[in-house]
């Protein structure tokens, strides 16, 4: 199967979980959105690119304790009240030029968005604080010449695409704050954000018995991005 299906499968895998990880998110937070809900109500849809790192440890050597670095983006669904707003997405980054292995990942994220001094009841802000707690599943897949039983033989250039070795599914909790410019209107809402999480790892499986001794550790994130929708004031 090639690198283009291989991902397009990933895609579609993480999309169901996206629809579980908002059935638990709104589950979680059901009575203080509710609550928000009484007086305002933010429906709308978020896109955002940045970086991400972590680190590989495995049983080969070429990727044993390597720093990858990747770039990309996501977009998703953002909605809640004022102080309590879930958000659901989907997101694709690929490992940048200065890491040695070509690696991809896949992630599926639910969360949520506390503005706490929302909560605290301190008004509105132009510029707002926020909290962000999250569930994330994320398919790291790895490509490369290494997996072929000789980590030093000579690779064959001739050939454009790296072969793919396979996959891990990692399961993280993740911790993170931001900063939101709002510019609200009278029935929409224009945001520009900028956050950085940290992934708790919780754990790691896959179905390639090569992989079994690879995982995925220190995850760091920091994104930019906006969010735009319907905003309605009860």
């Amino acid at each position: 199967m090639g690198k283009t299906s291989n991902i397009t499968n990933g895609i579609l895998k993480g999309l169901m979980v996206l629809v579980v990880l908002s059935g638990a998110a709104l589950n979680f937070c059901s009575a203080q959105i509710l609550t928000k809900l009484d007086s305002n109500l933010y429906i709308g849809i978020e896109g955002s690119f940045g970086m991400r790192s972590f680190t590989l440890s495995s049983n080969f050597s070429a990727i044993d304790r390597l720093h990858v670095v990747e770039a990309g983006g996501s977009i998703g669904l953002v909605f809640g009240g004022e102080a309590v707003r879930a958000r659901i997405k989907q997101g694709y980054y690929c490992s940048t030029s200065s890491v040695v292995q070509t690696v991809d990942l896949v992630e599926s994220e639910g969360a949520l968005t506390l503005y706490f001094l929302q909560i605290g009841g301190y008004g509105d802000r132009t510029f707002e604080p926020y909290l962000i707690v999250g569930a994330e599943r994320s398919s790291t897949r790895l490509y490369g010449f290494y997996a072929n039983g000789n980590e030093g033989a000579k690779i064959n250039y001739s050939v454009s695409d790296e072969p793919y070795i396979g996959k891990i599914i990692t399961s993280k909790v993740n911790l993170g704050a931001g900063l939101e410019y709002r510019l609200p209107g009278p029935k929409y809402f224009f945001n520009v954000f900028g956050e950085v999480k940290y992934g708790c790892q919780m754990g790691t499986n896959t179905n390639y018995a090569r992989l079994k001794e690879t995982t995925a550790s220190n995850v760091l994130s920091m994104n930019i991005g906006v969010s735009i929708g319907y905003h309605k004031i009860k």
